[in-house]
Order: C-alpha cells, then sequence, then structure tokens
C-alpha cells in the first residue's frame, strides 16, 4: 500500500506540475499525444517546446490549439483553428497536440463515420456466431445433429463467397464504371500497384492458419491452397510472360473474370475443405470448422474496403504528387490584365487528366458521404478539388464540386 500511495502521490505532483507549466497569460492547455488535423495547420514555425509553441498560440486570437514536437524542424510548431485532431497519433517526430482550455475539447477523430450496410450486416452476423460459441449453444447444435456439416458448407457459400469474396470483382465492376465516367480513355496506368491490392485482401484470411487446433489443419489445408491458386492467378494476369498485361485496369478485368459471384455455389477449396470434415467426423473437429469459418466471414475486406485500395492504388500509380497535389491540366489566364500569372487545375484525389469532381462524388457516395480517419484506405486522403495559382508564390485554392 506503502508503495501505492508513494505512486499516486509522485503522479499527482507530475500532473500539478504540468498544470503550471501550461499556464501562460491566464491561458491553460491540455495536451495529448498527437498531432491536429491534416492540411489546416496555419502558421508553421521552428519553436520546438511547449513553452514557445504556446506562447505564440495564447497571442493569437484565431488559435484555438497546437502541435509540436521536441525535434528541431521548421514546422516544429504548427497552429490550428478549430479542428478535429487525430489524438494518439503524433506520428513519427512524436507530436504532442495541445488545446486551449476554453477552446473546444477535442474528440478523437476515430469512429465517427457508421459502418456501411454489408460491413453491420457482417458485423452483427459475426457477433451472433462468437456468441454462439461462447454460450455452447452451437455445440448442442453439432451434438444433436441440428448443426451439421451441409450447414456450414451452407454458410460458407452464403457469407463468405456470396456475400465477402464476390464483392472483390462487384468493386473492380463499378471502380472501372466510375474512370470510365471521369475520362478513362485518357488514362494509361502500369499494374504495378495491382498485385499488391490482392496479396493484402488475402492476407488476413491466411493468417486464420495460425489460429485453429491442430485437428482442423488437413482440412484447413485445402483453405489455404485455394486462397495461394488466387493469390497465384492474380499475380500472373500481371505478368505478360504469362499472358497477363502491364496495364491496370486490364489486369483488374482479367482477374475479375476468375472471381466469384453473387450466384456461385461450388467452389474447389470449399468442396475438399467440407469433405475433409466428414473424413474422421467428430463434433469437436466441426465446432473448430465453425470458429474458423467465423474468422474467415470476419476477415474477408468488404465491398468498399476493396473499391478504396483500387482507387488509392490506381491514384498513385497515374500521378505523381507534390505536396499531395496532382496537375489535370493547365490553362493560360490573365486575370486584371496581367499576363504572367498562370493556373491549372489540381486534383488531390483525382488521377492525372481525370475529372476530379466526378471522382470525389463517387467516392463520398460509395463511401455514404462520410470519410474519417476510421475509413478503410482512404482515412488519411483529401477530398477537395484544388485551383493552384503560380506567380510569385505558389497558393492552392479549394473550390466546391457543387458549382
Amino acid at each position: 500500500k506503502k508503495g501505492v500511495m508513494a505512486l499516486l502521490h509522485s503522479v499527482l505532483l507530475a500532473s500539478l506540475a504540468w498544470a503550471e507549466a501550461a499556464l501562460e497569460e491566464d491561458v491553460n492547455y491540455a495536451c495529448w499525444p498527437g498531432q491536429g488535423q491534416g492540411w489546416v495547420s496555419y502558421g508553421n514555425g521552428p519553436e520546438h517546446s511547449f513553452d514557445s509553441c504556446a506562447k505564440r498560440c495564447t497571442a493569437d486570437a484565431h488559435c484555438f490549439g497546437f502541435d509540436y514536437t521536441n525535434h528541431s524542424q521548421n514546422d516544429a510548431c504548427r497552429l490550428y483553428p478549430p479542428n478535429n485532431p487525430k489524438l494518439f497519433d503524433g506520428w513519427k517526430d512524436h507530436r504532442r497536440y495541445c488545446a486551449k482550455s476554453q477552446a473546444p475539447e477535442p474528440q478523437p477523430a476515430d469512429k465517427v463515420c457508421p459502418r456501411t450496410m454489408q460491413e453491420e450486416d457482417i458485423a452483427t452476423y459475426v457477433e451472433l456466431r462468437v456468441k454462439s460459441l461462447g454460450d455452447g449453444s452451437i455445440k448442442k447444435q453439432i451434438q444433436t445433429h441440428q448443426y451439421t456439416v451441409d450447414s456450414l458448407s451452407q454458410e460458407m457459400y452464403t457469407w463468405w463467397v456470396q456475400l465477402g469474396l464476390a464483392s472483390h470483382g462487384e468493386a473492380i465492376d463499378n471502380f472501372e464504371n466510375m474512370l470510365r465516367d471521369a475520362g478513362l480513355e485518357q488514362q494509361h496506368v502500369p499494374s504495378k500497384n495491382w498485385g499488391p491490392i490482392v496479396a493484402q485482401w488475402i492476407f488476413p484470411m491466411l493468417l486464420i492458419a495460425n489460429m485453429i487446433v491442430p485437428e482442423l489443419t488437413p482440412a484447413f489445408f485445402a483453405i489455404q491452397m485455394g486462397l495461394l491458386a488466387i493469390k497465384t492467378v492474380a499475380f500472373a494476369v500481371a505478368d505478360p510472360d504469362q499472358g497477363g498485361s502491364t496495364d491496370f485496369l486490364k489486369a483488374a478485368r482479367m482477374w475479375r473474370a476468375r472471381l466469384p459471384d453473387r450466384q456461385t455455389n461450388h467452389l474447389l477449396m470449399i468442396h475438399n475443405f467440407t469433405n475433409a470434415l466428414r473424413t474422421d467426423y467428430s463434433t469437436k473437429k466441426l465446432l473448430a470448422a465453425y470458429d474458423a469459418v467465423t474468422k474467415l466471414i470476419n476477415g474477408t475486406q468488404s465491398y468498399r474496403h476493396v473499391l478504396n485500395a483500387y482507387y488509392a492504388a490506381y491514384l498513385n500509380s497515374s500521378t505523381s504528387p507534390s505536396n499531395g497535389i496532382h496537375p489535370v491540366v493547365d490553362v493560360q489566364v490573365k486575370p486584371f490584365g496581367s499576363p504572367s500569372l498562370k493556373t491549372g487545375a489540381l486534383w488531390p484525389a483525382a488521377p492525372w487528366k481525370l475529372n476530379g469532381c466526378v471522382i470525389a462524388d463517387a467516392m463520398m457516395r460509395e463511401n455514404h458521404d462520410c470519410i474519417d480517419s476510421s475509413t478503410p484506405v482512404l482515412g488519411e486522403m483529401w477530398q477537395r478539388p484544388l485551383l493552384f495559382v503560380s506567380s510569385q508564390q505558389s497558393v492552392a485554392l479549394e473550390y466546391s464540386c457543387d458549382h
């Protein structure tokens, strides 16, 4: 008890010391590990201590908070208007975010956007399966032959294949349609960044092999081999030496033809898996299979996750980012009679030469008009088009797609 009291006493003293250090001209700051919202900071400066950065924020009526790092760099201190900071995410320079006590208390940005209907349905279904494992109800159903290998097979096709795996093909179809609406004919993007999408899609499912009981390993081997075969085909369609294509979308189309759809009711890997379960059948074995399939369903990426992954990979393949903005077309203008001013439309979220508003609107719609740090893949991407103005200095002006 004495040790605990001593620890609490030291923590209290440290807290009081921090409160005193945070007091600057009657302005108190609350601080967390983390950083301010991306793209909204202003007045960046080299001050690399709490005191020096807090002094700047205190003197600025528009400053609601700041983040700082103890590393010596030009933007060590960054001031922020009202914003949605990323708490507990200090990035590589270990920043801290501090808010004025009179400013609105920041909330972590995570988990603000709701899940899609597909994600909600799968999450609810997985929760029910986990509950049935925990309370023993599924074990009783297996023992009384109410739940059989055939039951498991049907659930695999309904929830894993037709709802999970088939979403990948639908994402390819809708991604291609979006690009066509935005001016696809002008695009010729290499397929070098295409393969990793498939690898990241399959990897969580392959990991499940490490979470199963030894009795299930021989049966689950059929699922492993099936997934690895899918991965092999995916990389082959991006390799010209194996009859594939170096074009991003052509490779995706070729692979899309090999994927299951919402009507698929026979896959060799599931057939071999369920046959192996019937060999030397036991309640324990089917119960372990039920758990493994639950993990498979839960570990399969949703439709919007796959779509967002294609979008991000295509964007990275088709642009050469410069400060997060991508040139589309140069337009010569002469405002106020000045011939030296040049403007160009820049789309932070659109591949080169594509209509940025079509892309931004489509991606927002696919993500239910909500993108934040919890959104798969796109959590850190910026969705607003910019107009780039270049004269003596470079300035980016944001405008709305509504007009």
